[in-house]
This record gives C-alpha cells, structure tokens and sequence, in this order.
C-alpha cells in the first residue's frame, strides 16, 4: 500500500476494510508525520511503516533552503551578488545540472563552507535511496549520518538525528523499494495545469491535458516526433 494522502482520509478508509483485509496489508509508504504513523501503527500493529524516498529527499531539500536562507540574512556583498538566481543550482541533483552551474558550486565552495557542504550532503543522501542492494544503503545512510553530526551546521544535525531516530522507517522504503515519486509528479502536473488554466470544471479536458503532458515527456524521452503520438 503507498502514500495514503491526508492522514484523516487513511483513517476514514482504513476503517472501511474488514479485520481480514487489514491483515492482508504488509506495508504502508508514508511520510515523516507522526499523525500518519500513530494511526498507522494504531489500526494496522501488524504493518511495516516505509517512509518513501521522495518525501525524504524533499525535506532534506527543505533543510539545504533554510541553511541558504539562513546564510543571507547577513551574507557578504560578494556572497550576496553571487547567490542571485542561484537557488535552483543548489535543490536540482548533480546529473540535471550543466557544467556552468558545476563551476558555480566550486565557487560556492570558497564563499560559504556551510551551504556547499549542505549540498554535498543533500547529494549524499540522494545516493542512498538510489542505491539497489540493501546492506550498501544502510552503510551509506550510517555514514551520511555521521558526516551530518560533524558537520557543525545546526540544520544538518537536527535532521540526522531525526533520520537517526526513524533509522528502521527510511530502511523499510529503502527495502521494499516504496516511492511515491510517481504519484506526486502527477499531483504536481495537475496542480500546474489547474493554475494555468485558472481552474478547470471540465474533467475530461483535464484527463486530455494530462495526456499531453504524458506524450511531451515521452517524446523529450526518446527524441520521438510529434506525429507518432498523435497516432496513439
């Protein structure tokens, strides 16, 4: 079972399904909240709770934005005209960047030791979830953990040591491969078309939208013309 949405609805259709099928859930995909977790463990005792990639890797995203805040409430004229525009270099992974903002994080290296140290663990702890075999993650996560608590860098820390106290949650995500990223990317496209469109009361139109979404990021995938899709 994956993400289960707020966490009043999980509990309103959680109560729904019989003793028999309740036993017959093996995991649930969540968040960090502890709202989900309580009810989680409340109705379902039986159940292994995962906490799912992508909701990790965004809050340690969240942790890298307020270090960055935090860093120019006071910045340096230097730091400050340099960090312009600059945002999105430091929440994008490693892979999606170009080389110009590759030479941009070299240069952050020399002007703020706890941002470019927040974004080098942010990559860190990415790697963890895409790693495949199970004890290699676990070595991986022990490890960033450690790099976190000698960091010096108070947000760097607090977040390890909540990472530290959930250790078994992230571990079972990791195991039994639970990622919500699928789902949110969808959320998150139909969050855009709605805005774009000021709102929409046509369903069927944005089930078409969707679907044009969907062709454009294959056709950017494998370089594919135009003409091939509309004959899907």
């Amino acid at each position: 079972m994956k993400h289960a949405g707020n966490h009043k609805i999980f509990l309103r259709n959680i109560k729904k399904f019989g003793e028999e099928e309740k036993r017959k859930i093996k995991h649930l995909g969540i968040d960090r909240s502890n709202a989900y977790r309580a009810a989680a463990i409340r109705h379902l005792p039986h159940i292994k709770v995962c906490y799912d990639a992508y909701h990790l890797v965004s809050n340690m995203n969240q942790v890298l934005d307020k270090i960055r805040r935090f860093t120019m409430k006071h910045p340096s004229y230097t730091l400050e005209q340099f960090m312009k525009g600059k945002r999105y270099i430091l929440l994008r992974g490693r892979e999606n960047i170009s080389q110009d903002a590759k030479a941009t994080l070299r240069e952050l290296s020399v002007l703020n030791r706890d941002l470019y140290i927040g974004y080098l663990l942010k990559e860190k702890f990415r790697q963890v979830f895409q790693t495949k075999e199970v004890n290699t993650a676990t070595l991986r996560l022990i490890l960033w953990i450690k790099m976190c608590m000698k960091s010096n860098v108070k947000f760097l820390r607090n977040f390890a040591r909540k990472i530290s106290e959930q250790f078994n949650e992230v571990m079972n995500g990791i195991r039994y491969r639970i990622n919500s990223a699928r789902i949110e990317s969808t959320n998150a496209a139909i969050k855009r078309i709605q805005a774009k469109a000021c709102g929409l009361f046509d369903v069927s139109y944005l089930f078409l939208k969707l679907r044009q979404v969907y062709f454009l990021r294959l056709q950017r995938k494998h370089k594919t013309g135009h003409s091939f899709y509309q004959q899907i």
